[in-house]
């Protein structure tokens, strides 16, 4: 007989559990990323003032360690989901984490995004007006992050 208890065998299985859960909603946003143009996985990273070895982490199944949540909002706009993505991500991701009642509750009562124009000056250089769109793209995300 092995040295492991019940508890143990109860335990393990639980992680194991929650692991596969985990694994279950990033393996859907891998897909999804999968399925839209290439350089996703780097504005993702600029969107949440991160690097791309970070949405490695979150979009590999294999790795049980969770999106945290104040990161979905910006995923789900970087990535641009469907509505039927949407749920079905948000319903995955309540599966896989305690508190789900507290996300549905929170999605509910989410504000609404509104989108608006900034006119920037032509700087003639491609490089330099993507970095300043994407600055300012970061700048509005991180506000709406506070603003929460």
């Amino acid at each position: 007989m092995s040295g492991r208890t019940r508890k143990d065998t109860d335990d393990t299985t639980g992680k194991d559990s929650a692991a596969s859960a985990i694994g279950a909603y990033k393996k859907m946003l891998r897909e999804i990323i999968d399925r839209r143009p290439s350089g996703l996985r780097q504005k993702i990273a600029q969107a949440l003032g991160t690097h791309k070895s970070f949405v490695s982490q979150i979009t590999n199944p294999a790795d049980p360690t969770p999106l945290p949540q104040k990161h979905i909002e910006a995923i789900m706009r970087t990535c641009h989901f469907t509505g039927t993505e949407r749920d079905e991500f948000l319903q995955a991701y309540e599966v896989a984490h305690e508190g789900g009642r507290q996300r549905r509750s929170a999605r509910r009562t989410a504000p609404s995004t509104r989108s608006f124009t900034i006119d920037l000056p032509d700087l003639n250089s491609e490089t330099k007006q993507k970095e300043v769109e994407g600055l300012m793209k970061l700048i509005a995300e991180r506000l709406a992050t506070i603003l929460s």
